[in-house]
């Protein structure tokens, strides 16, 4: 099947508002294009609240579009299976920023934090962030999630890649401290990675006098 760039094609959208009240930005909202294992494409969208409480937990209503004649056709169901994510020169994948990887935001209530070092409200639905040195918290919140294929494998691995960066901040938002990791990741001629990161904030010192 040949498929042009004028040739629209509806994979999904949002119910009316009368029916479902929805009228929140973040549903149904935020669409990644990636393949499956067995080659089939697959677009998977936000259809909860874009809320750092949404973050790691599974809807309950499809949320995503699944095509396997390269775009033809397409049918709606929930992203239960894993996308194939970025090879790699030594031929594992690797996953990491997608939402089937970054874990649930904990509560910040019962959380040995360190100092804080800075408070901002967020432009979008002013919001209360507050920052701390990421290399002085808690080992479950410091890292990179991210899962690995390993040539040859048979399953994903879970991991939490060590995160050396002596100026990063990371925050709660809600009531609850998301550990995520939005932004793609590319490989370089080099073979080394390369990923531009979503809402980082660094810890940066005043200029001397």
């Amino acid at each position: 099947m040949h498929l042009s760039l004028s040739d629209p094609i509806l994979v999904a959208e949002a119910p009316f508002l009368e029916e479902t009240g929805v009228d929140r930005w973040g549903q149904y909202q935020f669409p990644v294009i990636d393949r499956l294992l067995d080659g089939r494409i697959a677009v998977t969208f936000h259809v909860q609240a874009d809320s750092a409480l949404s973050y790691g937990v599974t809807p309950r209503q499809p949320n995503r579009g699944i095509s396997a004649d390269g775009g033809g056709t397409w049918s709606l169901g929930r992203s239960v299976e894993p996308v194939a994510g970025l090879l790699l020169p030594n031929g594992e994948r690797l996953r990491a920023g997608d939402a089937g990887v970054n874990p649930r935001a904990q509560p910040v209530k019962g959380l040995k934090l360190p100092r804080l070092v800075g408070t901002d409200i967020g432009t979008y639905g002013q919001q209360r962030f507050d920052y701390f040195r990421h290399d002085e918290l808690p080992p479950e919140l410091q890292g990179v999630p991210l899962a690995r294929f390993p040539r040859g494998g048979s399953e994903w691995i879970i991991e939490r890649a060590r995160l050396d960066d002596p100026e990063l901040l990371r925050y709660t938002v809600e009531g609850v401290f998301p550990v995520v990791w939005w932004g793609d990741v590319h490989v370089l001629p080099d073979g080394a990675l390369l990923a531009v990161v979503y809402r980082a904030k660094y810890l940066v010192p005043s200029p001397a006098a």
